[in-house]
């Protein structure tokens, strides 16, 4: 029998779906060594509370529970500061410390998966030319993003792209974009946990929760950052109150982000104090049971480039609205499962999130659905690929 083979991973974070990825793939080699990006300087909140730096702290970035015996994580430290002329440099100051680490800790590998093009996917490639290792990079950049990356003059993005072995995209609609870069694009959907994301009483969550059994409840789920759409969320809610008569709805939101202090103060001129509850950060574990306290999941993002969080509440039995980005285009493929909106539409959100909280789903198919995104088929398409490049 041959002997299992060792991967490296670089990732900007070890939680959610970097995490639960490199978990389904660990049982396939000897050795996993998972490289974090980690800014120090987070911690920081600890004595000033700056909502920035919030998800970058420690506790955040590397959430180890349940971590199988052979992945071994190492914090990879980056004293910088959120200036343009540092992250040009970033992605060197990157490899020569992850190097550093290699070669201290006298680390073998037979390939290499980036997670990101700038900068774990730039690491990943200079990690290739050094040891000669076959390389793969996941692009999960939403749309946005993406484009700012390919107007980019830095022209380490652009080589990281050619130098890939393969590169993995999760969404359909940008692979011909990055095609121009490297020929060996394909398509592969994100996935989710399907141990932790699981159909749960909604009236034992509520109970455990202490929500009202009758009351109905939203929930959504991200970074309270622009690109999120969360104030278009905030201001649905009114029109859910004003012109719907849905006085009753409650919203949760959880995450934090710098736009936190905006919309709790949109809320308060709204008058919908009531109506919405702020729960913070929480951790990636933490969240099933909310999923299954709520009625629907809404997503009112400006851009994704998947959503993996409409997996997790579809495998919750919850059906779920969404914007018209690119993500949400390609999970939500039918209104068997969700409802599309327009994108930074208060009104038609608010629309469809009335239609959603009238309409009898059938979880049965919700579930049915969600099946075909569960993390051990993307890993067995993912070895597949490591397969033709060792």
């Amino acid at each position: 029998m041959e002997k299992k083979k060792n991967i490296v991973f670089l990732l900007h974070s070890y939680h959610s779906f970097q995490k639960d990825f490199v978990e389904s793939m660990a049982e396939n080699f000897e050795n996993v060594y998972v490289f974090v990006r980690y800014k120090p300087f987070a911690e920081i909140y600890n004595i000033i509370p700056i909502k920035q730096l919030l998800k970058h702290r420690k506790e955040f970035v590397v959430q180890e529970f349940d971590k199988p015996s052979n992945v071994h994580i190492f914090l990879v430290p980056l004293w910088y500061l959120p200036m343009s002329i540092f992250y040009r440099v970033l992605g060197d100051w990157h490899f020569k410390v992850v190097d550093k680490i290699i070669r201290k800790e006298k680390i073998k590998f037979d390939i290499i998966h980036s997670h990101f093009t700038w900068t774990a996917g730039y690491v990943g490639a200079k990690l290739k030319e050094k040891y000669n290792k076959p390389f793969v990079l996941t692009v999960h950049e939403d749309k946005h993003y993406l484009e700012e990356e390919m107007s980019n003059t830095n022209k380490k993005i652009s080589y990281t792209w050619e130098n890939a072995d393969q590169i993995i995209r999760v969404n359909k609609e940008s692979i011909k974009d990055l095609k121009k870069y490297n020929e060996n694009v394909m398509f592969l959907s994100n996935g989710f946990n399907s141990g932790l994301f699981i159909p749960k009483s909604l009236f034992e969550a509520r109970k455990e929760l202490k929500i009202g059994q009758k009351q109905k409840v939203l929930l959504t789920v991200g970074y309270l950052e622009k690109y999120k759409g969360h104030i278009h969320l905030v201001r649905a809610m009114k029109v859910l109150r004003d012109k719907y008569s849905m006085g009753n709805l409650k919203l949760f939101l959880i995450g934090d982000g710098t736009q936190r202090d905006v919309l709790e103060a949109e809320t308060k001129k709204l008058g919908l104090s009531d109506n919405i509850e702020f729960l913070g950060a929480r951790f990636h574990k933490d969240v099933p049971i909310w999923m299954n306290a709520c009625d629907l999941f809404v997503l009112p993002s400006l851009s994704e480039s998947f959503g993996i969080v409409q997996l997790e509440a579809f495998a919750c039995g919850k059906p779920v609205v969404a914007t018209k980005n690119s993500g949400s285009l390609e999970v939500i493929r039918s209104d068997e499962y969700g409802l599309l909106c327009n994108i930074a539409d208060p009104e038609d959100l608010a629309e469809k999130i009335f239609e959603a909280l009238n309409r009898k789903w059938d979880i049965k198919e919700i579930l049915r659905y969600v099946k075909e995104f569960g993390w051990d088929k993307i890993a067995k398409d993912t070895f597949e690929i490591y397969e033709q490049l060792f």
